[in-house]
């Protein structure tokens, strides 16, 4: 061991000059007459540092201190190496458990429902809570059909096995005076759709009886009298308001004038006109029932109120009208209105009404029927969907 006279460093027995002052070494014997002071004892040597320049080399102790730098430079590349593989794996493995999720539930979110083409939906004149959902299957499988309605919300699945043409009528509750929206969710090529459609309601009806008066149909006026009160009540139950409209017929070619009563909305100020319509004895046998829907289609409804007529005859009709109006005409007028028309004649008659249900309505045999009952599915017929 050697040390520096000097500045008192000491350096290794190879060292020929003070690696901090430069000065020349002197040799330290193991019982030497010079020893280091406690302090120098106590502290560590000071390494001797190689002179910087191309000609320098490395001190043993630095070459050793490199290696172990390397060393240990070595080891963290391989750990990271190996964190780095570690994490490959576990994100690969992540995308692949991805993937497996997104195609089960792309299966069952989009890939079981039906592809549709051509989809058509058309709410029923003759009954606000009824729509048509027409449609073309391109490929088969499932069809969600949602409704909303105010408060009220529906919604029915529906599946095809089968390419086609398909139809679906739909008849529900609704909340009238609130829009009916009809959604029909199906899917594209990859993605899941939707079709939607609106439609208004209204909770105001207008409704016109036209009542045959010759002496054969006394019971059946009896019968709308009795009835026209329950009648107007479950107009009321299922939240519409009414009013209700008269016209009382017998044979006009016979000089017998039609009763024409215009709409009101008190059902006893209804009643007290059907108890004084006048009573015909008729002439021939067909009757004016044909005059009697022209002159409903005469009376002062208000805009965008739904109309109803309810026809009720024993007879045929004289065509053409007292103003030479013809069935055909009559019946045009009434489709393209859209008034539904519920008649309550003889089954033997139904050809010839039948024009006038283009609209919508019902034909009901006056054979074996209980007139207060029809009354009442009258009304059901009205206010179906709103209950």
């Amino acid at each position: 061991m050697k040390f520096c006279p000097k500045c008192k460093a000491l350096a290794f027995d190879n060292a020929l000059e003070c690696a901090e002052c430069g000065a020349a070494l002197a040799s330290a014997s193991p019982t030497g007459s010079v020893r280091p002071s406690p302090s120098q004892a106590s502290a560590p040597p000071v390494l001797p540092q190689s002179k910087s320049g191309p000609s320098a080399t490395p001190h043993p102790l630095e070459a050793v201190s490199l290696q172990k730098t390397m060393e240990a430079l070595e080891s963290q590349r391989t750990a990271a190496d190996r964190r780095n593989r570690f994490l490959a794996v576990a994100l690969a493995t992540s995308l692949a458990l991805l993937l497996v999720v997104f195609v089960a539930w792309h299966r069952m979110a989009v890939g079981l429902y039906a592809r549709l083409a051509d989809i058509q939906v058309v709410q029923d004149p003759a009954a606000q809570g009824k729509v048509t959902i027409t449609f073309d299957v391109v490929d088969p499988g499932r069809v969600r059909y949602a409704r909303r309605c105010g408060r009220t919300v529906t919604e029915v699945l529906d599946r095809f096995a089968a390419r086609g043409r398909q139809t679906y009528v739909w008849n529900w509750a609704f909340d009238p005076g609130q829009d009916i929206e009809v959604i029909v969710r199906h899917r594209s090529a990859l993605w899941r759709r939707f079709d939607k459609a609106t439609f208004p309601t209204t909770n105001r009806v207008d409704i016109v009886f036209l009542m045959d008066t010759t002496e054969s149909m006394n019971e059946l006026i009896e019968g709308l009298k009795l009835k026209c009160q329950d009648f107007a009540n479950r107009l009321a139950k299922s939240g519409f308001r009414y009013r209700l409209g008269l016209i009382g017929f017998g044979d006009v070619n016979e000089g017998q004038a039609l009763s024409t009563h215009e709409l009101v909305e008190d059902v006893d100020v209804f009643k007290a006109q059907v108890q004084g319509i006048p009573r015909q004895k008729g002439g021939d046998l067909p009757e004016s029932a044909l005059d009697a829907l022209e002159a409903a289609l005469g009376l002062h409804f208000e805009k965008s109120v739904p109309v109803v007529f309810f026809l009720i005859t024993d007879a045929d009709y004289h065509e053409p009208t007292a103003t030479k109006a013809t069935a055909t005409g009559i019946a045009s007028k009434i489709r393209e209105r859209g008034i539904p028309t519920y008649i309550f004649s003889k089954s033997i008659l139904l050809g010839r009404y039948r024009p006038f249900l283009a609209a919508g309505g019902r034909f009901y045999p006056i054979e074996g029927a209980e007139f207060p009952s029809i009354v009442m599915d009258v009304a059901r017929q009205i206010v179906a969907g709103s209950d």
